[in-house]
């Protein structure tokens, strides 16, 4: 079920395509509960929404320019579903805020978010290889006035940091957040030779049997940036976030540790990935959005730590119900 109109056309493929032509305002109060809990309070939804609003406009033109729409209902733009999905909580956050988005420098902020940061976001640079972002940088998920036990963390989750980061339960925004789940904000995955050899040859045939896992280089957050494959007849290189966590299995987040187990002639037998965080943790850490409205948080407040200070400005309307 969907509002305003829903039409077919023919896409690239030859495949039918159903689209469907509405206003942003009514476009986000289809996705903001798509992306977030609705039930979260309101400062969260409220964030989510401005932050939904500015990645509805700084996605426009810039993706699917062969096909017959402006922006997918799927992960890949924001995730859309509807009428069926809405929840008036989550519309009156979009109506609250209606036409605001966030600006830094005279620029429109490209406000990615994710789950969970693990109590500590990274770069873009770090996480995609994109230029930097002023907007988009490493910063703690966490209060060292609160909780000063933190404060040898506060400078970032470097490679000397990250072993204790990833074994610790901190008290951030996210892990205090009501809605936070354990295993979500601190996570293991493990494979045996037999799984490691076939997740490796899928995508690196020609290196050989696996002899060595190593983390080359990290963000100032902790995430993996290169990690060398060393094999019996060679090497390879994977760079960034996303291509590591595919290899693996599609692994929670890429701020992990390995942990390798061998046997007594050396062999790798089984290796662990240990780590922190839900999803790219670049940008606006939901959960943390959670905590931090639970804390009393106003949503320009929980805008402006997630994004280097940004702020809102109404391009358009007057914030009213719907």
């Amino acid at each position: 079920r969907f509002r305003g109109e829903v039409y077919i056309a023919v896409d690239p493929d030859g495949k039918l395509a159903a689209i469907n032509v509405l206003g942003a305002e009514a476009v986000l109060a289809g996705v903001v509960p798509s992306e977030i809990f609705a039930s979260a309070p309101p400062e969260a939804l409220k964030a989510q929404a401005v932050a939904a609003r500015n990645q509805l406009f700084a996605k426009l033109g810039r993706r699917h320019h062969a096909e017959p729409f402006h922006l997918c209902a799927s992960q890949h733009c924001q995730v859309y579903a509807g009428l069926a999905n809405e929840d008036a909580r989550a519309t009156d956050a979009v109506f609250a805020t209606r036409g605001e988005v966030l600006f830094l420098g005279g620029r429109l902020v490209d406000t990615v978010y994710s789950s969970s940061c693990g109590g500590f976001s990274d770069n873009r640079e770090a996480v995609w290889g994109d230029p930097a972002d002023r907007a988009l940088r490493a910063h703690p998920d966490f209060d060292v006035a609160a909780h000063p036990e933190l404060a040898a963390f506060a400078g970032g989750i470097g490679a000397a940091m990250v072993t204790a980061w990833v074994h610790a339960y901190p008290a951030t925004y996210c892990s205090l957040a009501s809605k936070a789940r354990r295993e979500k904000f601190r996570w293991q995955r493990s494979f045996d030779r037999s799984a490691l050899e076939r997740l490796v040859a899928a995508q690196y045939p020609t290196i050989g049997k696996v002899k060595d896992l190593e983390v080359l280089e990290r963000g100032p957050g902790g995430k993996a940036v290169s990690l060398r494959i060393r094999g019996e007849h060679g090497e390879a290189t994977v760079l960034h976030e996303l291509p590591m966590r595919r290899l693996f299995d599609n692994l929670e987040s890429g701020t992990f540790v390995l942990e390798l187990e061998r046997d007594t002639g050396g062999e790798i037998v089984r290796v662990t990935f240990r780590g922190a965080g839900w999803g790219h943790g670049v940008g606006m850490c939901q959960m943390g959005a959670i905590g931090r409205a639970e804390a009393s948080h106003s949503y320009r407040d929980i805008l402006a730590a997630y994004y280097g200070g940004a702020a809102t400005q109404a391009l358009y309307g007057i914030a009213r119900s719907p």
